[in-house]
Formats: structure tokens, sequence, C-alpha cells
């Protein structure tokens, strides 16, 4: 089993059964779940008890308003708080000629 935090990239199909189940819904009620492309989801557990499954943050777009970008923020600094860490992405010098 593994521990720690976990970043996964999907298609959005199995974004939803993986969230469906994570709370233990079944594959077929994954459908209810609407996921945008691009959009940010977290699961985590409820008060880090891991009987208790969560959803934390679901279809967040990168382009949302205020208060969606507090929750979004939110919810990363509590899964960063818990020892997750977002990497910080470093881009190609452009070569001169």
């Amino acid at each position: 089993m593994f521990e720690g935090n976990v970043a996964l990239f999907s298609h959005g199909h199995f974004g939803r059964v993986l969230a469906a189940r994570w709370i233990g819904l079944s594959v077929a009620q994954a459908q209810r779940f609407l996921l945008n492309t691009a959009s940010i989801s977290i699961l985590c557990y409820e008060h880090d008890w891991s009987g208790e499954p969560a959803i934390a943050l679901w279809n967040s777009p990168s382009y949302e308003p205020r208060e969606a970008r507090r929750v979004k923020q939110r919810a990363i600094e509590r899964w960063e708080n818990e020892g997750g860490e977002i990497p910080k992405l470093e881009f190609a010098q452009p070569v001169s000629n």
C-alpha cells in the first residue's frame, strides 16, 4: 500500500469512476460526477482518518471566480501541509543565435 499524497493525471471518465469508488459509490453512479477538461479535483480523507474518504475539491477550472480560487488554494495548502509537494516547472530558455 502507498503512503502519502499522490498526484494523478487521467482521462475524465477514469477520474469520475475513481471519485465514485473513493467515496463508496458504484461505478454506475460515476456518471453523475461531471468533470471538465483540465479541471482540478482533490480526493482526501475527512479529518485525516483513512476510514472516511472524502472529496475536498471537484471539477475546479483554471479560470474560476475569487471564492473558488480560495477553496482550491485551501485544499492545495492542506495537501502540502500533509506532505504533498507541487513541483516548480522549469521552462527551457530560448536559444539565441
